[in-house]
């Protein structure tokens, strides 16, 4: 995908494209990747064609350097990808949290791609920041970032509503997978301070010139992110 040969960008796939009938792209959070949605994606018809990518710095995908942790140039980013793809029909994306916010850029930047988008609990804006945001902006990362077995299994328990259905050592597995990206997810966020989130609010007033169907969607009880800072946004 990049002009060094060396960086791959890694994608799963499930059915193939049908004309008349959009594909559906997964993008999936910060610290996530595309594994995050197989279980969404798993109980979707086989009549419809499903893609769940890695962005930089996530998962399996490899090789790319910093500029490309920027928002804006993973937007450009997907659109070389997409157009590889080749997709027949204009496509629904579909994103969480960070990749929420993501689809939405992409669909304002290049909206003849996009049929229509769903937008997950995407992260707030300057204006309508949450305590936790507040928190990273102070470079207290540990809080969605944990460094220690016990900030991770708490921050297990925040991140689900249900008890945790496996084991403390299945846990500390998980644990040790964590940390070998630990660093350069810390790397990502403060790129993401840096350059994208000042921008949120305006990307976020811009949605009601969108042309394309819109869902937004939140959680009732969702203790990462608010949606008072969509309230005021004419949709």
């Amino acid at each position: 995908m990049d002009d060094d040969m060396n960086a791959k960008l890694c994608y799963c796939e499930k059915g193939v494209e049908v004309v008349g009938q959009p594909s559906l792209v997964f993008i999936h959070g910060f610290s996530s990747s595309k594994s995050t949605w197989l279980s969404v994606i798993k109980h979707i018809p086989d009549r419809y064609h499903c893609i769940a990518v890695d962005l930089p710095g996530h998962g399996e995908t490899v090789g790319f350097n910093e500029e490309y942790y920027i928002a804006t140039n993973v937007v450009d980013l997907l659109k070389q990808f997409f157009d590889r793809l080749n997709f027949i029909e204009p496509i629904c994306l579909v994103g969480g949290s960070m990749g929420g916010a993501i689809a939405a850029m992409f669909a304002m930047k290049y909206p003849f791609d996009v049929g229509m988008i769903c937008v997950l609990s995407p992260p707030p804006g300057e204006e309508y920041e949450t305590d936790m945001v507040q928190q990273l902006r102070l470079g207290k990362y540990h809080v969605i970032l944990p460094e220690t077995f016990k900030q991770y299994y708490a921050l297990m328990k925040v991140l689900s509503k249900k008890k945790i259905p496996f084991a403390r050592s299945l846990a500390k597995t998980y644990f040790k997978i964590h940390l070998r990206t630990l660093n350069q997810h810390k790397r990502i966020l403060q790129i993401a301070f840096e350059y994208d989130y000042p921008n949120l609010g305006e990307i976020y007033r811009q949605l009601k010139y969108l042309m394309c169907p819109t869902l937004i969607i939140w959680g009732r009880e969702d203790q990462i992110e608010q949606d008072q800072h969509f309230i005021h946004t004419e949709v």
